[in-house]
C-alpha cells in the first residue's frame, strides 16, 4: 500500500510497505514536472533486510524518461529513500526496485503520469437570439451561414447566406422582409456598368398596392434600391421611397394605382 504526506522541498513524499508474497507494492500518480521522494519501508518483512545494494529499472523508455536519483539505503532503519522525477504525460511506468544482499528482493511501483488538466471547460454551442416581445417581430436565425462563389444564383438559400459572383464582382446577402426573400447586393460593382430593362406592364385593380415584376424578355429583376426603378403612372414620374418602394422583384405603391391607370417602369440593373 502507499500513503502521501507533504514534505518540505519535494512535491510529495510517498511511503511504500512491501508485504510477503506480493511484489507490487503500490501505485502513485504524479505530475510530469513533480519530484516525489519515495520511501520503501522493509521493517515488516520476515526475515528483515540486512546488508543490501539497491538498483532500479523502468519498463518504459521515453523522452524525458522517468528518472530515479538521490538513492540511499538505511540499514539501521531498514528503509530505502530515492527521488522519482520526470516522465511523459499520459504514460504509465512500472519501476522495479531491487535489493541485492540479505533478502534479495524485487518490488514494483506503478507511476501514472496523467495528462495536464486546467480549469477550462467546453462551451456548448448556442444561438444568439434577441428577446423581442411576443407578437412584435419575426426572428430568422441561421447558425451555419454558407458562402457561395458562383456565376449562377444559388438555390435553397437560408437567411444571411452570402453569394459572390466572380463575373460581376458583386457580393450578395440573402435577406427577407418577413414575407419575401431575395439576394440583396451588399457591395458596389467593380465596373459600375448599367443595363436598362423595360418592365412588363402590370394590371392595376384599384386596390392592390404590391406587384411582382418581370422584364419584357422574362428576366426576374433583382432591384437593389428604389432609385434603380423609374416609375411612371399616367405620365407622372413617381418619387422613389415616397410614392413607391422597390426591392428584389417587387414594387410597393404607397397608394394603389387606379384600375384604369397606365403604369410604365424601367429598371436600371447594376453589373
Amino acid at each position: 500500500m502507499s500513503q502521501m504526506t507533504p514534505a518540505g522541498q519535494f512535491n510529495r513524499v510517498a511511503y511504500f510497505y512491501p508485504l510477503a508474497g506480493s511484489t507490487h507494492i503500490g501505485t502513485f500518480s504524479k505530475d510530469a514536472g513533480a519530484a516525489i521522494k519515495c520511501r520503501i519501508d522493509y521493517s515488516a518483512l520476515v526475515p528483515p533486510p540486512g546488508t543490501e545494494t539497491e538498483s532500479y529499472s523502468v519498463d518504459v523508455g521515453s523522452n524525458p524518461p522517468l528518472a530515479v536519483s538521490s538513492s540511499a539505503y538505511n540499514q539501521a532503519g531498514m528503509y530505502l529513500d530515492f527521488i522519482v522525477s520526470g516522465g511523459v504525460e499520459g504514460q504509465i511506468y512500472n519501476l522495479t526496485v531491487t535489493l541485492t544482499g540479505t533478502i534479495g528482493r524485487s518490488d514494483v511501483i506503478t507511476f501514472d503520469i496523467p495528462l495536464a488538466t486546467c480549469d477550462c471547460g467546453g462551451v456548448s454551442s448556442s444561438s444568439n437570439v434577441a428577446s423581442y416581445p411576443a407578437g412584435t417581430s419575426t426572428t430568422f436565425i441561421n447558425s451555419a451561414i454558407r458562402y457561395s462563389v458562383n456565376t449562377a444564383q444559388p438555390q435553397g438559400a437560408n437567411i444571411k447566406d452570402q453569394w459572390y459572383n466572380p463575373d460581376t464582382g458583386v457580393l450578395y446577402e440573402y435577406i427577407t422582409d418577413g414575407v419575401s426573400s431575395w439576394w440583396q447586393q451588399i457591395t458596389p460593382t467593380l465596373g459600375a456598368v448599367f443595363m436598362t430593362y423595360k418592365i412588363k406592364a402590370i394590371v392595376p385593380d384599384g386596390t392592390t398596392t404590391q406587384f411582382p415584376l418581370t422584364t419584357v424578355d422574362g428576366k426576374v429583376p433583382n432591384i437593389v434600391t428604389s432609385t434603380d426603378l423609374i416609375v411612371s403612372v399616367d405620365d407622372v414620374i413617381q418619387n422613389p421611397d415616397v410614392d413607391y418602394r422597390a426591392f428584389h422583384n417587387l414594387i410597393q405603391f404607397t397608394v394603389a394605382p387606379r384600375v384604369d391607370s397606365i403604369v410604365f417602369m424601367t429598371w436600371f440593373a447594376h453589373y
